[in-house]
């Protein structure tokens, strides 16, 4: 095809697939944006289909046309209608060359006749196409308006996965640094116990041997024991003043009703410096596998809850349960109630202990 303008074209280019991706992206961008271009390319189509038709196009062009417009029932409708149009409008422009004689009158009536007659085909044959044209056209607008309308959808649902993505990052990145936080605090909390088992023995305050001070603690568990009766659930046993550890934050507490029946209380005085402390829970009767305890004040203020735990450390027995580290500075100065229950076989808890008991600190 020759004797088009440039811009022309390139339309026509564009329609058969001979550009670069480029240049294909920017004139698609363009007709999406603005009704006059998307107008001029139509105009185009119609042109080059036409062209096809007539027989004006050459033969790569001819089988880039082949290609993109004869797969589809549209396009092989419109190239059907372009072909009949041109085959009237040849047979019209052949029949109205000048014939080599002079007719008479009445032949020049009868001429005039057939002549009226193919304008006025014409004339029908013109408004059908121009109908046509107007309804592909209208087709046309209403698709583009459709893949305009999805272009729009897809660019909110783009956004909206990109802001839900960097809300989730901000999460994961905040979770990460709440992590590494509670890793250090652990860290910080396991040094004090694991710097009060390697304590040396000293001198207790009333002369007696360093030797001897364990043997006391066991003489004395074993006066507790064996004062024990073998009790039903919430029956009490006697008091005893608690007992610390030699060298370490880690305080015993005997069993009892306190709140109803009173009684001695467990004391125990925490170090200035102590950062934590463990406590061992006597048990009445055998031990269970499962615990549940919650650390209260006098007042029934809850201070710290353990769900459904295992006693922890190396004093595990059948006759005592070990809470879980507890740092120092969550109890002050004051009386604490314990209530433990324990997990049953069927799923349950009972409770099987009460323990009261008050802290003290050191000068």
């Amino acid at each position: 095809m020759s004797g088009k303008s440039q811009p022309r074209a390139a339309l026509t280019q564009y329609l058969l697939g001979l550009v670069s991706p480029s240049e294909r992206e920017r004139l698609e961008s363009e007709y999406f944006t603005n009704d006059d271009a998307f107008a001029e390319m139509l105009s185009a189509e119609d042109d080059l289909i036409d062209a096809y038709a007539r027989g004006q196009l050459s033969a790569k062009e001819r089988h880039q046309f082949e290609q993109r417009f004869l797969k589809s029932e549209s396009g092989r409708e419109r190239v059907q209608f372009a072909r009949t149009l041109a085959g009237y409008v040849a047979d019209t422009q052949s029949s109205e060359k000048p014939s080599p004689y002079q007719p008479g009158f009445f032949a020049s009536l009868q001429s005039s006749g057939m002549a009226l007659r193919y304008a006025v085909v014409a004339f029908l044959v013109l408004g059908l196409a121009t109908t046509w044209l107007l309804i592909q056209q209208g087709r046309m607008r209403n698709e583009l308006q459709a893949l305009r309308a999805e272009r729009d959808t897809l660019n909110q649902k783009t956004e909206q996965l990109q802001r839900v993505a960097d809300a989730e990052r901000t999460r994961n990145a905040e979770s990460t640094s709440q992590i590494e936080k509670l890793q250090q605090e652990l860290a910080q909390k396991a040094e004090p116990q694991k710097g009060s088992g390697e304590t040396t023995q000293r001198a207790p305050r009333d002369g007696s041997q360093p030797g001897n001070t364990d043997q006391k603690y066991a003489a004395n568990r074993k006066t507790e024991r064996s004062q024990q009766v073998t009790p039903s659930m919430g029956n009490t046993i006697s008091q005893r003043t608690i007992t610390q550890l030699p060298g370490s934050s880690t305080f015993d507490l005997t069993p009892g009703t306190v709140r109803s029946e009173g009684g001695t209380t467990n004391t125990f005085t925490i170090p200035k410096n102590a950062k934590s402390i463990v406590l061992r829970l006597g048990l009445e009767n055998a031990g269970y596998e499962y615990y549940r305890a919650v650390i209260e004040t006098a007042e029934g203020t809850t201070v710290r809850s353990f769900d459904r735990f295992k006693s922890v450390g190396p004093t595990r027995t059948y006759h005592s349960v070990q809470l879980p580290l507890i740092p120092a500075r969550e109890l002050p100065v004051g009386v604490y109630v314990i209530a433990l229950h324990a997990q049953q076989p069927d799923g349950s808890f009972l409770k099987v202990g009460d323990y009261q008991f008050t802290v003290k600190r050191s000068e």
